[in-house]
C-alpha cells in the first residue's frame, strides 16, 4: 500500500512538472518529490568514475609500477630488493617450519619437556622477528628509491589503508558502492 502511494505521488509530481505548473503553485511535498524524481537524471549526467588502475588478476608488482609510475631503474632496484628479501626470509621460514614441527611433536607426547617447549617457542619468536626486520628493511629500501611525488602517493596509500575498515563497513551497509565485479 505504501509503495503504491509513493508511486502515485511521484507520478503526480511528474505530471505537475510536465503540465508546466509554476514552481510557486506546487506544494512543498510536490516540490520535494520533483527534486527526488530529477535526482536519478542528475546522477546519470555525473562524470564517470576514474579508470581502475588494474583489473582483477594483474600482478601486484605491475600495479605498483603503474600506480607509482616507477622508472626502469626503480623497477630493477625493487626487483633486487625482493630477491634479497627472498634470500633472507626463505631459510627463516624453513627454520620456523622445522621448529614448529618439533614443537608439535613435543607437545603431542605423554610428558612434554617444559625446557624444550620454552626454547622452541622462543626460537620461533626470534625467527619471526628476523622476518619482520627483513620486511622493514624492504619497506625502507622502497621508500629510499622514491621521488618526493612518489612518496606523497605512498602517504596517500598509507592513509587509504587506515580507511579500509570504514570503507568495508560502509559497503556492507550499502552506504558506499562495492568494488566492480
Amino acid at each position: 500500500m505504501t509503495r503504491r502511494l509513493v508511486l502515485v505521488t511521484v507520478l503526480l509530481a511528474i505530471c505537475l512538472v510536465a503540465a508546466g505548473a509554476p514552481a510557486q503553485s506546487r506544494t512543498p511535498a510536490a516540490a520535494t518529490l520533483v527534486r527526488a524524481a530529477a535526482a536519478p537524471a542528475q546522477e546519470a549526467a555525473a562524470p564517470p568514475p576514474p579508470p581502475q588502475l588494474a583489473a582483477p588478476g594483474v600482478p601486484p608488482l605491475r600495479l605498483i609500477v603503474r600506480f607509482f609510475e616507477l622508472t626502469e631503474e626503480q623497477i630493477e632496484l625493487l626487483k633486487g630488493f625482493f630477491e634479497d628479501q627472498k634470500e633472507i626470509v626463505q631459510p627463516l621460514m624453513e627454520q620456523i617450519a622445522e621448529k614448529e614441527r618439533e614443537l608439535k611433536e613435543e607437545l603431542s607426547g605423554e610428558t612434554p619437556a617444559p625446557e624444550l617447549v620454552g626454547r622452541l617457542v622462543i626460537d620461533i619468536h626470534a625467527l619471526r622477528a628476523q622476518i619482520g626486520e627483513a620486511h622493514k628493511a624492504l619497506m625502507e629500501n622502497f621508500v629510499n628509491i622514491l621521488s618526493e611525488e612518489q612518496k606523497n602517493k605512498l602517504r596517500a596509500v598509507h592513509h587509504a589503508a587506515r580507511l579500509e575498515p570504514v570503507v568495508n563497513a560502509m559497503q556492507q551497509l550499502k552506504l558506499l558502492p562495492g568494488p566492480p565485479r
